[in-house]
């Protein structure tokens, strides 16, 4: 009984450890004002697009005042790439001519399950035939706050959540 009783502390405490490794793998340098604005349910009003915030001034003024997260953008470029990730949302990188293989001109846009839910035409699969046709995405503005994170993109800025994706 009593190795039964060592045993269970210690795969406790192991199973603790691996879920605080978890917890701070997926936090990604994000605070919790951060997950809401990647939570936002709805889509940006055509009041609250940033105007000048295309795929191309975007790509050019990435520092992190050069965009507010209180705006959204609707850019237009190549889908170049759609990955599913583990946390549900679907991972696509914008370009602005097809073929562009240089990363340091794609632009990320999450497609979260809440977008999803709102509209249908956002599923994985709908999402993948349109890779390497030229799309307009609607969404809001984000700052990944990750400097170390290993995604290609030319810009920490995303459209996170994109409310809207169509072929043009």
């Amino acid at each position: 009984m009593n190795a039964f009783l060592r045993w269970l502390a210690c795969a406790g405490a192991g199973l603790a450890l691996v879920q605080g490794v978890a917890s701070a793998t997926e936090d990604k340098g994000e605070g919790r004002a951060e997950k809401m604005l990647k939570a936002r349910g709805v889509a940006p009003t055509a009041a609250q697009i940033d105007a000048n915030a295309t795929l191309e001034a975007i790509l050019d003024r990435s520092g992190a005042d050069a965009w507010s997260h209180d705006k959204g953008a609707r850019i237009q470029g190549t889908l170049v790439q759609v990955e599913d990730e583990a946390d549900g949302d679907t991972h696509l990188a914008i370009a602005p001519t097809g073929g562009e293989t240089n990363t340091a001109r794609w632009m990320i846009v999450e497609v979260t399950k809440a977008s999803r839910a709102h509209d249908p035409s956002l599923a994985s699969a709908k999402l993948k035939a349109l890779r390497g046709k030229h799309v307009a995405v609607t969404g809001w503005l984000y700052y990944e706050p990750d400097d170390a994170s290993e995604d290609p993109r030319g810009t920490r800025w995303e459209l996170h959540p994109a409310t809207r994706i169509e072929a043009l």
